[in-house]
């Protein structure tokens, strides 16, 4: 344990132990070991124009805190996290047990209430919200629970 790095522990692990054993064999936590002609470039609007965001190193605000991959491998990636349901006694998949999916399916830290949260469509349904293990967890005023993945408005 002598030449142990930590803070390169959790990308080496996911990568590895997680990634490459589901077969998603394009995604890099540091977008340099990512071909430029693969990657999508962010932009912002300011000025009344369109600015090319500049990329940042993996870390805290690279990907913000999350990784780059393909949108087949993301498909490996949901793919994995919908086998975990229903519950069940078959084998369990070689990356993760359903049941520590299932657990990061739910709500641990609570993230925040929005009694006038409005859907894009204009309706209001109040939503109480709360994140685990990279994944934010809503849950609405019919009780419909939504997973999202965080920094990102896409929910299932």
């Amino acid at each position: 344990m002598s030449h142990f790095q930590w803070s390169a522990y959790p990308v080496s692990y996911t990568h590895l132990d997680v990634y490459k054993r589901q077969g998603m064999n394009h995604t890099e936590w540091e977008y340099t070991k990512v071909p430029a002609n693969k990657l999508a470039y962010g932009y912002r609007y300011e000025d009344n124009m369109y600015k090319k965001e500049e990329l940042l190193h993996h870390g805290t605000y690279g990907a913000m805190g999350g990784l780059i991959t393909s949108i087949d491998d993301f498909a490996k990636y949901v793919s994995l996290h919908m086998s975990a349901w229903p519950p069940r006694s078959d084998a369990e998949n070689k990356v993760l047990k359903r049941s520590s999916l299932r657990e990061m399916h739910m709500p641990a830290n609570f993230s925040g209430m929005s009694p006038n949260y409005k859907y894009p469509s204009g309706r209001q349904c109040g939503v109480v919200s709360a994140y685990n293990f990279g994944l934010g967890w809503m849950r609405d005023c019919e009780g419909r629970v939504y997973i999202c993945l965080l920094y990102t408005s896409r929910c299932v």
